[in-house]
Protein backbone atom coordinates (compact mmCIF):
# COMPACT_ATOMS: atom_id res chain seq x y z
CA UNK A 1 0.00 0.00 0.00
CA UNK A 2 1.26 3.49 -0.81
CA UNK A 3 1.82 6.13 1.83
CA UNK A 4 -1.41 8.01 2.39
CA UNK A 5 -1.78 11.29 0.54
CA UNK A 6 -2.65 14.32 2.64
CA UNK A 7 -5.82 15.94 1.37
CA UNK A 8 -6.65 19.63 1.71
CA UNK A 9 -10.09 21.13 2.36
CA UNK A 10 -11.65 22.90 -0.61
CA UNK A 11 -12.52 26.56 0.10
CA UNK A 12 -15.72 26.57 -1.96
CA UNK A 13 -19.07 25.21 -0.78
CA UNK A 14 -19.58 21.61 -1.96
CA UNK A 15 -21.65 21.02 -5.07
CA UNK A 16 -24.48 18.47 -5.00
CA UNK A 17 -24.92 15.95 -7.80
CA UNK A 18 -28.57 14.86 -7.74
CA UNK A 19 -28.84 11.51 -9.47
CA UNK A 20 -32.47 10.59 -10.24
CA UNK A 21 -33.42 6.90 -10.15
CA UNK A 22 -37.17 7.26 -10.60
CA UNK A 23 -39.80 9.51 -12.13
CA UNK A 24 -39.80 13.23 -12.84
CA UNK A 25 -42.12 13.77 -9.84
CA UNK A 26 -39.68 11.94 -7.57
CA UNK A 27 -36.67 13.86 -8.90
CA UNK A 28 -38.53 17.18 -8.67
CA UNK A 29 -39.42 16.52 -5.02
CA UNK A 30 -35.83 15.55 -4.28
CA UNK A 31 -34.54 18.69 -5.98
CA UNK A 32 -36.77 20.79 -3.74
CA UNK A 33 -35.47 19.03 -0.63
CA UNK A 34 -31.85 19.57 -1.66
CA UNK A 35 -32.36 23.23 -2.56
CA UNK A 36 -34.17 23.97 0.70
CA UNK A 37 -31.51 22.32 2.88
CA UNK A 38 -28.34 23.79 1.33
CA UNK A 39 -26.79 27.24 1.29
CA UNK A 40 -27.68 29.79 -1.37
CA UNK A 41 -24.24 29.46 -2.98
CA UNK A 42 -24.45 25.67 -3.30
CA UNK A 43 -24.55 24.48 -6.91
CA UNK A 44 -26.92 21.59 -7.64
CA UNK A 45 -26.00 19.49 -10.68
CA UNK A 46 -28.53 17.31 -12.49
CA UNK A 47 -28.14 14.91 -15.45
CA UNK A 48 -28.74 16.20 -18.93
CA UNK A 49 -31.44 15.26 -21.37
CA UNK A 50 -35.18 15.69 -21.06
CA UNK A 51 -35.29 15.03 -17.31
CA UNK A 52 -32.63 17.62 -16.50
CA UNK A 53 -34.29 20.32 -18.57
CA UNK A 54 -37.71 19.54 -17.06
CA UNK A 55 -36.16 19.91 -13.61
CA UNK A 56 -34.83 23.33 -14.61
CA UNK A 57 -38.28 24.33 -15.88
CA UNK A 58 -39.89 23.11 -12.66
CA UNK A 59 -37.47 24.94 -10.36
CA UNK A 60 -38.44 28.22 -8.79
CA UNK A 61 -36.99 31.21 -10.64
CA UNK A 62 -34.99 32.23 -7.56
CA UNK A 63 -33.10 28.94 -7.59
CA UNK A 64 -32.51 28.26 -11.28
CA UNK A 65 -29.16 30.06 -11.11
CA UNK A 66 -27.99 27.32 -8.74
CA UNK A 67 -28.84 24.55 -11.20
CA UNK A 68 -26.34 23.09 -13.66
CA UNK A 69 -27.75 20.70 -16.27
CA UNK A 70 -25.09 18.38 -17.63
CA UNK A 71 -24.59 17.78 -21.32
CA UNK A 72 -26.73 14.75 -22.14
CA UNK A 73 -24.32 13.46 -24.78
CA UNK A 74 -21.40 13.35 -22.34
CA UNK A 75 -23.22 12.23 -19.22
CA UNK A 76 -24.80 8.89 -20.10
CA UNK A 77 -24.54 6.68 -17.04
CA UNK A 78 -23.55 7.46 -13.47
CA UNK A 79 -19.77 7.31 -14.01
CA UNK A 80 -19.92 9.74 -16.93
CA UNK A 81 -22.24 12.01 -14.95
CA UNK A 82 -19.87 11.98 -11.98
CA UNK A 83 -16.91 12.83 -14.21
CA UNK A 84 -18.88 15.62 -15.87
CA UNK A 85 -19.98 16.97 -12.48
CA UNK A 86 -16.33 17.03 -11.38
CA UNK A 87 -15.50 19.04 -14.48
CA UNK A 88 -18.23 21.68 -14.07
CA UNK A 89 -18.09 22.14 -10.28
CA UNK A 90 -15.02 24.36 -10.22
CA UNK A 91 -13.09 23.97 -6.95
CA UNK A 92 -15.96 22.37 -5.05
CA UNK A 93 -16.14 18.95 -3.48
CA UNK A 94 -19.04 16.78 -4.66
CA UNK A 95 -21.94 15.30 -2.74
CA UNK A 96 -23.91 12.55 -4.49
CA UNK A 97 -27.58 12.39 -3.48
CA UNK A 98 -30.08 9.96 -4.98
CA UNK A 99 -33.74 10.85 -5.26
CA UNK A 100 -36.20 9.31 -2.84
CA UNK A 101 -34.04 10.34 0.13
CA UNK A 102 -35.24 12.28 3.17
CA UNK A 103 -32.49 14.60 4.40
CA UNK A 104 -32.52 15.54 8.11
CA UNK A 105 -31.75 19.00 9.37
CA UNK A 106 -28.02 19.69 9.45
CA UNK A 107 -27.21 16.73 7.21
CA UNK A 108 -24.68 18.56 5.03
CA UNK A 109 -22.67 20.04 7.90
CA UNK A 110 -22.39 16.67 9.68
CA UNK A 111 -21.53 14.81 6.48
CA UNK A 112 -18.87 17.38 5.62
CA UNK A 113 -17.48 17.10 9.15
CA UNK A 114 -17.07 13.35 8.67
CA UNK A 115 -15.32 13.88 5.34
CA UNK A 116 -12.81 16.17 7.07
CA UNK A 117 -12.34 14.11 10.25
CA UNK A 118 -8.91 13.12 8.91
CA UNK A 119 -6.73 14.39 6.08
CA UNK A 120 -6.65 10.93 4.47
CA UNK A 121 -10.44 10.57 4.11
CA UNK A 122 -11.52 10.43 0.46
CA UNK A 123 -15.27 9.95 0.99
CA UNK A 124 -17.92 9.86 3.69
CA UNK A 125 -21.38 8.29 3.59
CA UNK A 126 -24.38 8.79 5.86
CA UNK A 127 -26.29 6.07 7.59
CA UNK A 128 -29.12 4.88 5.32
CA UNK A 129 -32.31 3.16 6.36
CA UNK A 130 -35.46 2.11 4.56
CA UNK A 131 -38.69 3.81 5.56
CA UNK A 132 -40.25 2.18 8.61
CA UNK A 133 -37.16 0.09 9.43
CA UNK A 134 -34.70 0.39 12.30
CA UNK A 135 -31.72 -1.25 10.60
CA UNK A 136 -29.13 0.94 8.94
CA UNK A 137 -26.68 0.22 6.17
CA UNK A 138 -23.29 -0.01 7.85
CA UNK A 139 -24.61 -0.80 11.34
CA UNK A 140 -26.48 -3.63 12.97
CA UNK A 141 -28.53 -1.80 15.56
CA UNK A 142 -29.64 -4.85 17.51
CA UNK A 143 -29.26 -4.24 21.27
CA UNK A 144 -26.44 -6.80 21.47
CA UNK A 145 -24.28 -5.26 18.77
CA UNK A 146 -25.08 -1.58 18.28
CA UNK A 147 -22.29 -0.48 20.61
CA UNK A 148 -24.37 2.03 22.53
CA UNK A 149 -26.02 3.56 19.47
CA UNK A 150 -29.76 4.04 20.04
CA UNK A 151 -32.21 2.11 17.91
CA UNK A 152 -34.24 5.05 16.64
CA UNK A 153 -33.23 6.76 13.42
CA UNK A 154 -33.87 10.20 14.87
CA UNK A 155 -31.58 9.52 17.82
CA UNK A 156 -28.81 8.20 15.59
CA UNK A 157 -29.04 11.40 13.62
CA UNK A 158 -28.22 13.54 16.65
CA UNK A 159 -25.34 11.59 18.18
CA UNK A 160 -23.11 14.21 19.89
CA UNK A 161 -19.87 12.25 19.57
CA UNK A 162 -19.62 10.51 16.18
CA UNK A 163 -17.03 7.75 15.77
CA UNK A 164 -16.62 8.10 12.00
CA UNK A 165 -15.64 4.43 11.55
CA UNK A 166 -13.98 3.35 8.32
CA UNK A 167 -16.11 1.56 5.74
CA UNK A 168 -15.09 -0.49 2.71
CA UNK A 169 -17.11 1.48 0.21
CA UNK A 170 -19.42 4.51 0.13
CA UNK A 171 -22.95 4.15 -1.21
CA UNK A 172 -24.85 6.27 -3.71
CA UNK A 173 -27.77 7.35 -1.53
CA UNK A 174 -25.80 10.17 0.14
CA UNK A 175 -22.00 10.42 -0.10
CA UNK A 176 -19.46 13.23 0.18
CA UNK A 177 -16.51 12.97 -2.26
CA UNK A 178 -13.47 15.16 -1.66
CA UNK A 179 -12.32 16.88 -4.82
CA UNK A 180 -8.59 16.47 -4.25
CA UNK A 181 -9.12 12.74 -3.68
CA UNK A 182 -11.03 12.44 -6.97
CA UNK A 183 -8.18 14.29 -8.66
CA UNK A 184 -5.71 11.72 -7.33
CA UNK A 185 -7.85 8.71 -8.20
CA UNK A 186 -8.67 9.67 -11.77
CA UNK A 187 -12.00 9.47 -13.62
CA UNK A 188 -14.81 7.18 -12.55
CA UNK A 189 -14.85 3.97 -14.58
CA UNK A 190 -17.70 3.91 -17.08
CA UNK A 191 -17.47 0.14 -17.51
CA UNK A 192 -19.47 -0.16 -14.26
CA UNK A 193 -23.16 0.47 -14.84
CA UNK A 194 -24.49 0.66 -11.26
CA UNK A 195 -23.66 3.71 -9.10
CA UNK A 196 -22.72 1.47 -6.16
CA UNK A 197 -20.17 -0.36 -8.31
CA UNK A 198 -18.70 2.93 -9.56
CA UNK A 199 -18.20 4.14 -5.99
CA UNK A 200 -16.82 0.76 -4.88
CA UNK A 201 -14.19 0.98 -7.61
CA UNK A 202 -13.21 4.50 -6.51
CA UNK A 203 -12.99 3.27 -2.90
CA UNK A 204 -10.68 0.41 -3.92
CA UNK A 205 -8.42 2.87 -5.72
CA UNK A 206 -8.46 5.15 -2.66
CA UNK A 207 -7.41 2.26 -0.43
CA UNK A 208 -4.52 1.56 -2.78
CA UNK A 209 -3.30 5.11 -2.18
CA UNK A 210 -3.60 4.85 1.57
CA UNK A 211 -6.86 6.82 1.67
CA UNK A 212 -10.07 5.73 3.37
CA UNK A 213 -13.85 6.06 3.36
CA UNK A 214 -15.74 6.73 6.59
CA UNK A 215 -19.27 6.60 7.92
CA UNK A 216 -20.95 9.80 9.09
CA UNK A 217 -22.58 7.96 11.97
CA UNK A 218 -24.22 11.06 13.39
CA UNK A 219 -26.51 11.61 10.41
CA UNK A 220 -29.14 9.22 9.06
CA UNK A 221 -31.04 9.60 5.79
CA UNK A 222 -34.18 7.67 4.99
CA UNK A 223 -34.79 5.88 1.69
CA UNK A 224 -38.43 6.28 0.70
CA UNK A 225 -40.29 3.52 -1.17
CA UNK A 226 -40.93 4.27 -4.84
CA UNK A 227 -44.55 5.18 -4.19
CA UNK A 228 -43.64 7.83 -1.62
CA UNK A 229 -40.52 9.22 -3.25
CA UNK A 230 -42.41 12.13 -4.81
CA UNK A 231 -43.67 13.36 -1.43
CA UNK A 232 -42.30 16.78 -0.40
Amino acid sequence: MRTAALLRPMPAAPAVLLWPWGSLDSAESMLGRVLSSTAAETIVIVPGGELGHKLREAADRSTTARLVVLDAAGSIGFAAGLNDAFRVSGRSDLIVVADGILLPEGWLERLRSAAFCDDTVAAASTLVKSAGQQSFRGFDLSPASRGGLPASGEAVGVQPSPLHPKIFTPWPQCTYLRRDALGLLGPADGSFSHPAAVLADLAARALGRGLSCVLADDVAVEQLPAGLASCP
